[in-house]
């Protein structure tokens, strides 16, 4: 409950440190985050750090799996706006991130996405296949979104699926077909890339 207010509730300094974090790993994560996300969580340390509990915090990092990334990005932001030295790894991160621009990149958005299907030593290909699936074949839950009677009749998602897929070439056919292009662009080589930054980084185990 917020200070001074009988119904206005307001997350935690501490809290709304992990909310940023979780925030920051989804852009990560799915194209990539950019520098004004390490400035936020660099910004947020200096001005509340010394007033939040770091083992709270470390707790609730941990219960989600992001305490070894959190971290990382910590030391990223340390290496940026501090005094901490750099090395290879973090060098490779600041890379990652300057290639994703504001709030990530269409390539590197991709090769994240992919990297759910994808495996060390393992060819690209049923990762892009899989991967295409998805994305032109999307699940009951998120046609629901865009077509609400799904809910109510779920037997149409077939004919949604192709009345979505004549509305992306009709309307939407240059952003169409850039992503079709995107996915047969990616190489096993850019995936393994990031796959092997990503647990580094502590995203994947």
């Amino acid at each position: 409950m917020k200070d001074g207010c009988k119904y206005t509730y307001q997350l935690s300094h501490e809290d709304f440190f992990v909310y940023i974090m979780m925030h920051l790993t989804k852009h990560y994560t799915t194209g990539g985050t950019g520098i004004r996300s390490i400035m936020d969580i660099w910004v947020y340390k200096t001005r509340y750090g010394n007033e939040m509990d770091w083992d709270y915090i470390q707790a609730e990092l941990e219960k989600i799996k992001l305490r070894e990334f959190a971290k990382n990005i910590l030391r990223l932001a340390e290496v940026w706006f501090g005094n901490a030295q750099s090395n290879a790894f973090y060098d490779e991160l600041a890379d990652f991130i300057f290639s994703s621009g504001v709030y990530g990149t269409n390539k590197n958005a991709t090769v994240s996405a992919m990297n759910t299907y994808a495996g060390e030593n393992r060819p690209v290909w049923p990762a892009k296949y899989r991967y295409c699936l998805k994305l032109f074949l999307p699940g009951l839950e998120h046609m629901k979104i865009q077509y609400p009677f799904l809910g109510k009749l779920p037997f149409l998602l077939p004919v949604c699926w192709v009345f979505r897929g004549v509305k992306c070439l009709l309307f939407k056919r240059k952003h169409t077909f850039q992503m079709i292009n995107n996915v047969h662009l990616i190489s096993e080589k850019d995936v393994a890339r990031i796959l092997n930054l990503h647990k580094k980084a502590g995203i994947l185990k």
